[in-house]
């Protein structure tokens, strides 16, 4: 039952891959698309660790899913990832944001829809390997390219490629982990009654990257409005198309009401949400203090989006939610891409990825039936709900650095400082749940990942109060992909890591004050090399 939605929506991934290289085509010999594509170096890396992440998934024996299932999805959403660092290098200027839109959205909808035709009879573990490897593009871009958006005077093209990767990843997460959700709500029988229900999120996805072509013709300059409400119409008319199939095909085909339900709750929760954030660039752009009246007015939409889903369908019925939101968050973040001092589009992708983030909690709650600890009742577990929130900061203190790393050099040799400077960030979002389970338990996993929705909430908070060349810092620091990696290892490795670890008291303490040591020391010769080392302007410097 669920093949035919799963074959609708990818050849809707393929039609939709094909106009966004036939608008790309277009626009190159019209002479308004000059990109190189993506930094050499940075798309060889990233490449290197999609192969090394597939074959270090080889043992079949636990934390690793028996049939190489996890390896293959996470190759498929690799593969889809290079696809995507090509499609953000293109231009984005003019219309062809909604190109780029489109394409996104197609590359993030063959994944899951793939695995779901591949794997029919157990799509879990592939799905959120697939997740996994679309949310790499977007962590290595944003350490790696992201600092370059906050140089003087340049740093629009760094902007708009790391905010496509943001957005690909955001879309790709939020489709593999409906999929699963839905594959736990509705049972493991892809045969069965609600086989198709288990595949109406890639569907969604996939009907919203056709019917953005439908309004195309609103993008184009010239229009009526600026970009940002001439996108805000596409999106709107695109999730009014995708939203009516939806509804015929759960009031016709599958007899239920539910999923149609929780999918007009997203379109209207994530239509206001865009509605809140179109009159952000107003008032002075980057140097005007925003209220924040609307950071408040978009988490509380999230929030309500989240409580009518879950009352619905539980967490599945939350990421029904996400994909009814895919066109117009997409199409309005797209259309303010090429600008870096934008707070539309990240807080846009912010308001989405809280919605993610407690929708991946909920999957952690799946994966761990009955787990008492994650009822909050341990202090480690408030230590860890403080640990989370607190990310953001450690995010926001790596963009500073970066950005004088930056400064210092011309784009390529930047990019391959920050390639060497990266894998620290990389290794912490992988070991940090992991470390908490094994010290504290299951209860601590869970009070990181609530910890990690706080931190968003600060992060918005924080851009909407700084200006200057203080909030480009702060936007090229959105933690979007870093916090989603971290709710995404949490979810997939937490019940088969609890499983195999099980250490005393003595180790436990042993393991923190080797932590709490390492950190220390590395942040102390931070410090002393960094006040040491003068620049060639001969301002500070950093180790």
């Amino acid at each position: 039952m669920q093949t035919t939605p799963a074959a609708v929506a990818l050849v809707a991934a393929a039609v939709a891959l094909v106009y966004a290289n036939l608008q790309a085509r277009v626009a190159r010999a019209a002479g308004a698309d000059d990109s190189e594509g993506p930094p050499r170096a940075l798309l060889m890396w990233y490449a290197a660790l999609v192969v090394a992440g597939f074959l270090a998934t080889l043992p079949t024996r636990p934390p690793f899913a028996p049939g190489l299932t996890f390896g293959w999805g996470f190759l498929i959403g690799g593969l889809a990832g290079v696809y995507a660092a090509f499609e953000v290098a293109r231009s984005w200027r003019n219309g062809a944001w909604l190109a780029r839109a489109i394409g996104l959205v197609g590359a993030a909808t063959a994944g899951p829809a793939l695995i779901l035709l591949l794997f029919a009879g157990n799509p879990d573990h592939a799905l959120m390997g697939c997740a996994l490897g679309a949310v790499l593009l977007a962590l290595i871009w944003r350490l790696c390219l992201g600092p370059l958006a906050a140089r003087e005077p340049s740093g629009d093209e760094a902007a708009s490629q790391t905010r496509g990767a943001d957005l690909f990843a955001l879309v790709a997460v939020a489709t593999a982990v409906a999929t699963r959700l839905g594959v736990e709500h509705f049972g493991g029988d892809a045969a069965g009654p609600h086989g198709a229900l288990r595949a109406l999120p890639p569907l969604i996805a996939g009907l919203s990257a056709l019917a953005l072509i439908v309004p195309s013709a609103l993008a184009a300059p010239g229009r009526v409005g600026g970009a940002r409400l001439r996108a805000l119409l596409v999106g709107l008319v695109a999730a009014a198309i995708t939203l009516v199939v939806v509804v015929v095909l759960a009031w016709k085909v599958l007899g239920v009401w539910a999923p149609a339900l929780a999918a007009l709750t997203g379109f209207a929760g994530f239509a206001l949400i865009a509605w809140l954030a179109c009159p952000i660039e107003e008032d002075g752009g980057a140097e005007a203090r925003r209220p924040v009246l609307e950071v408040f007015g978009i988490a509380l939409v999230a929030l309500a989006m989240v409580a009518v889903g879950f009352k619905l369908l539980h967490g599945y019925g939350e990421s029904l939610a996400l994909m009814a939101g895919i066109a117009p968050v997409m199409v309005v973040a797209a259309a303010a891409g090429t600008d870096r001092r934008s707070m539309s589009a990240p807080l846009l992708a912010a308001g989405y990825a809280l919605v993610l983030l407690l929708a991946t909690y909920r999957l952690l709650l799946e994966h761990l039936p009955g787990a008492e600890p994650l009822q909050m009742q341990a202090h480690y577990d408030y230590f860890a709900l403080v640990l989370g929130a607190a990310a953001v900061f450690g995010l926001l203190a790596w963009a500073e650095m970066a950005r004088r790393v930056a400064a210092r050099g011309d784009e390529t040799e930047a990019v391959r400082t920050l390639i060497g400077r990266a894998p620290g960030p990389l290794i912490a979002v992988v070991l940090a749940p992991m470390l908490l389970l094994v010290l504290w338990g299951e209860g601590a996993v869970g009070g990181l990942l609530v910890g990690l929705v706080i931190a968003e909430l600060a992060w918005m908070m924080v851009v909407a109060w700084s200006t200057g060349a203080d909030r480009l810092v702060a936007l090229s620091a959105a933690p979007h992909a870093a916090l989603v990696a971290v709710a995404l290892v949490a979810a997939q490795l937490s019940p088969r890591v609890a499983e195999l670890v099980e250490l005393s008291r003595a180790w436990k303490a042993g393991v923190v004050l080797i932590v709490a040591g390492v950190a220390v020391v590395w942040l102390v010769l931070a410090a002393v090399l960094g006040a040491r080392r003068p620049t060639a302007a001969g301002g500070e410097s950093d180790a």
